[in-house]
């Protein structure tokens, strides 16, 4: 029987495995504070003395800088398309570099 959604205390990788009222905080599904503010960051600007709510902004990938040129190998990544010919964007350890597209027979480490 597949579950929708995982109840507290279990494991996850994001919010929309945990179940309605849950949020996945360090790998786990835990109850939501009421008083959360995640959903909307308040920001006030010092030219105006108004507020406008800004949606929560995604992650930006640590260290990654977006440019025209394509990266060379050892740079980081998020896909394939930002490595140069010849290369791919792999996972090392925690995070993603660009690497050589491996010819078959040829071992993954090294």
């Amino acid at each position: 029987v597949c579950l929708p959604c995982r109840k507290n205390r279990k494991r996850c990788l994001r919010d929309s495995m945990c179940c309605a009222g849950s949020r996945c905080s360090n790998g786990v599904c835990q109850t939501s504070d009421m008083h959360d503010s995640d959903a909307s960051i308040p920001v006030l600007h010092k030219h105006n003395t108004t507020m406008e709510h800004l949606g929560k902004r995604p992650p930006a990938a640590h260290g990654f800088q977006p440019s025209a040129v394509k990266g060379q190998e050892g740079d980081t990544c998020l896909r394939s398309t930002d490595c140069s010919e010849g290369l791919c964007c792999a996972r090392h350890f925690w995070s993603r570099i660009c690497k050589p597209v491996l010819t078959e027979g040829q071992v993954c480490t090294r």
